[in-house]
């Protein structure tokens, strides 16, 4: 199951390429290389609007047995973290999990 919470938020083109980009790809990522083939396979993707900080928190988990205390480095997902000038947290210790913020000028 994918299971999506996104906030309505306008971002500039630009940062919605890349973050469209490296969501693809945290998906893509799940699903070839995080799960046993007889796992329930759990994804969640949850986006929010944090209107007094004027930023975005960005969370996304999977419940990969295969990634579960593994160093994972996703060589394309931080370099779309570059281009999105964020410093992405990543953590393994129940699946694979990458979070942000970012501020976004209004």
């Amino acid at each position: 199951a994918i299971n999506f919470t996104l906030n309505n938020v306008k971002i500039n083109p630009d940062d919605a390429m890349y973050l469209g980009l490296m969501i693809t790809e945290l998906i893509i990522n799940s699903v070839k290389y995080a799960f046993h083939p007889s796992q329930r396979k759990e994804i969640n993707l949850h986006v929010e609007w944090n209107k007094i900080e004027q930023e975005i928190a960005f969370n996304y988990q999977d419940n990969g047995e295969l990634s579960k205390g593994k160093e994972i480095r996703p060589i394309l997902v931080l370099q779309l973290g570059q281009q999105l000038a964020v410093n992405p947290i990543l953590n393994s210790e129940t699946g694979f999990c990458l979070t942000f913020t970012k501020k976004i000028e209004i």
